[in-house]
């Protein structure tokens, strides 16, 4: 009588073992992806409140014409996107905006960094 050849000429408990390192490959994966997607999130919130606060800096400074009184309104809006350092400059009618905030993770680099320019509209 022949004996069949096996497949997987492995120890008994093999696959326990594999199963683990699978496991752990799979949960690495699951936690560099979350820290990811919340980088995602943490860089689009401090883009929205950039865009905002140039929008409202803008408006302030179409009705008033003071480029102090245009970039102070820009702090009190910037908070909700977690205390970031700002730098306002009005350039003409336009306000830029720039906001720094530290990365939430090391891997996506030291800090985020997003610019928002807002002005009138040029027809």
């Amino acid at each position: 009588m022949q004996r069949k050849p096996q497949l997987h000429p492995a120890e008994p408990g093999m696959v326990s073992v594999l199963a683990a390192a699978l496991i752990a490959v799979g949960i690495a994966v699951a936690a560099l992806l979350m820290q990811f997607i919340f980088g995602a999130y943490r860089y689009t919130e401090l883009r929205g409140a950039a865009d905002l606060a140039a929008v409202s800096a803008a408006q302030v400074l179409a009705q008033t014409g003071s480029a102090a009184q245009a970039c102070g309104v820009v702090p009190q809006l910037m908070p909700a996107a977690g205390n970031p350092t700002i730098d306002c400059a009005v350039q003409g009618r336009d306000v830029a905006v720039t906001a720094r905030a530290p990365a939430p993770v090391l891997w996506l680099g030291t800090e985020l960094t997003v610019r928002a320019v807002a002005g009138p509209s040029r027809s």
